[in-house]
């Protein structure tokens, strides 16, 4: 290729107008990060209702997956493995935290589950998308 390399297309650049495909998937994947996040928190706020978060969840994650397929032909493959396991991660925690609201399961392993979930959530969501930033904004 001439001017434009394949990495600067894989991270969305676009010959004319710049406009990054990675500043468009990259906040749906946030966002949807986000609104497990407050799904998963054991404590809310004064006036919020948690029962919204998991229709917002499911719109949000699948906003994110859409886009990520709609950009995947121009992804490299090494970004494309962090992006699939970010949607495989926010399943994962998602079981976790349904596990922990199973009824009669008995505490120990709850906790476990509401911990498991946490850990997905809070550590390793934001560290696959801290990854996934830094090889977009590195090939800038």
């Amino acid at each position: 290729m001439s001017e434009i390399s394949w990495v600067h297309i894989a991270c969305g650049w676009r010959a004319g107008n710049e406009l990054r495909s990675s500043t468009v998937l990259i906040p749906k994947m946030q966002y949807a990060a986000v609104i497990l996040q407050c799904m998963v928190k054991r404590i809310g706020l004064e006036g919020e209702r948690g029962e919204e978060y998991p229709s917002l969840f499911q719109d949000a994650l699948g906003c994110a997956y859409k886009q990520f397929m709609t950009d995947q032909p121009v992804i490299p493959p090494k970004t494309e493995r962090l992006c699939l396991a970010f949607f495989q991660k926010c399943l994962e925690g998602v079981a976790y935290f349904v596990y922990a609201h199973i009824p009669g399961i008995d505490g120990h392993r709850r906790a476990s589950f509401w911990d498991a979930a946490a850990k997905a959530v809070y550590e390793d969501l934001p560290l696959l998308l801290r990854e996934i930033e830094n090889r977009c904004s590195a090939h800038e």
